[in-house]
């Protein structure tokens, strides 16, 4: 290995950056558009994101209540609407439930 090979080896894993002398036209390829140690480790992403979507809802709480008791009052039909099932990483179908923002009888015509 070159010395400027390893130089830019050592610039890309430990700085995230790209020497611009490292560059040429068969960069991307060679590391399939990824540099080595960037981002998250899935463990620390997942508990991160727990973590943040826990305070998010107690913060939020109170607001997602009235919200939810305004679609009730407004129409008097379900809160919450669960659109089809999609599919997730690894290809696994999740189950995904929102606020109803339509009025329940709206795919029957009934909507004016």
């Amino acid at each position: 290995m070159s010395n400027l090979h390893a130089r830019s080896v050592f610039d890309e894993i430990y700085w995230r950056k790209i020497p611009l002398t490292g560059l040429n036209q068969t960069w991307c390829f060679k590391r399939a558009f990824r540099l080595p140690g960037s981002g998250f480790r899935a463990p620390e992403a997942k508990s991160t994101n727990i973590l943040l979507a826990s305070v998010g809802m107690i913060l939020f709480s109170p607001l997602l209540l009235l919200s939810a008791f305004g679609v009730w009052i407004w129409d008097r039909g379900p809160v919450f609407f669960a659109p089809k099932r999609r599919i997730g990483k690894n290809r696994v179908p999740f189950q995904i439930y929102k606020f109803r923002t339509m009025r329940s009888d709206a795919g029957t015509g009934g909507a004016a």
